[in-house]
């Protein structure tokens, strides 16, 4: 078999468009999903009043890990056309965290609607009662995130 210059060169070049295609779907996806990610604040919820409830969303490969600072968790499916601005997901309540919530499984859905972030969480308590929990979060600027506030899952 005779190897030319003209072969080598087309089987570099098919490596390098596989390469491109394969790695620029998955960071098309990832990209397309950042308006989620970051720091946020709650502004209001029918839970009560709450100025130190924040979130932390961050991209971990096809998923979105949600971590807040009054003690619940959640991972959300991403969208692999990143078309929608609705994720879900499931989360937990960490033990001794949320009152009658305590260690609870729950669902969640996030959705974005002009730069706000609506949350709607299903969730079961002691009494085996299912309440949706709703609240909208602002983003926060990156120079002001403070990631101590995130609960480690």
């Amino acid at each position: 078999m005779i190897v030319t210059r003209g072969t080598i060169l087309r089987r570099v070049n098919g490596f390098f468009c596989f390469m491109a295609i394969a790695f620029g779907a998955l960071t098309q996806v990832r990209a397309d999903q950042s308006h989620f990610t970051g720091d946020w604040q709650q502004i209001v919820s029918n839970a009560g009043q709450c100025d130190r409830c924040q979130i932390a969303i961050e991209q971990q490969g096809s998923v979105l890990r949600i971590t807040s600072s009054n003690g619940w968790f959640a991972v959300v499916d991403v969208d692999q056309s990143g078309a929608s601005e609705t994720v879900s997901g499931i989360g937990r309540w960490k033990p001794g965290h949320g009152g009658v919530y305590s260690s609870a499984p729950f669902t969640v859905d996030f959705t974005m609607t002009d730069g706000q972030l609506y949350m709607n969480m299903s969730v079961r308590d002691a009494d085996k009662r299912t309440r949706v929990i709703k609240a909208i979060f602002d983003k926060l600027p990156p120079t002001n995130s403070d990631r101590s506030l995130s609960i480690k899952a």
